[in-house]
């Protein structure tokens, strides 16, 4: 039983399409972070524009594969303990836990320039994406939905 219960936890936290956690199971370990004091570092939404056009035109298996190939190459350029959540649509969350402001943004350059030079590929046809990004550094005593509304008002150029 305990067991069972453990996987379908697992189930409730990870979404259903790519190898990430749901917005449910990011937030979570985002909240957790910060409640623990030691929420340094810095989160990053980025928004992979290009895919919700793909899906209509292509149908939905074409939109999943690209998900797939994005989450890919987020999960596959960071550490195994820097969490990578879905978000909404084509939005992801980093965590990237002790990195300063500066070493994020280079990370997410690199991480951009390697899905870049590896495109997606469906049915013969060559697809690439464009990422928006946005960066918040965490703060003391701030909450996992104020951290997440931060990154989100900097990926869409609003002020803080």
């Amino acid at each position: 039983t305990r067991r069972r219960q453990g996987f379908l936890e697992g189930l409730a936290d990870h979404d259903p399409v790519v190898p990430a956690l749901n917005r449910r199971g990011f937030m979570r370990g985002l909240e957790t972070l910060l409640a623990t004091g030691h929420g340094d570092g810095a989160l990053v939404l980025l928004h992979v524009a290009g895919i919700e056009q793909m899906r209509q035109l292509q149908g939905m298996a074409a939109g999943d594969g690209a998900l797939r190939h994005v989450t890919a190459h987020l999960v596959g350029s960071l550490r195994s303990s820097d969490p990578v959540g879905m978000v909404g649509g084509s939005d992801y969350a980093l965590l990237l836990p002790g990195t300063e402001l500066g070493a994020a943004r280079d990370k997410v350059r690199e991480m951009m320039e390697r899905i870049n030079q590896q495109p997606f590929y469906w049915q013969g046809e060559v697809f690439s994406f464009a990422l928006f990004s946005g960066y918040h550094v965490l703060q003391p005593g701030e909450n996992a939905e104020s951290a997440l509304a931060a990154a989100d008002r900097a990926r869409r150029g609003l002020p803080g």
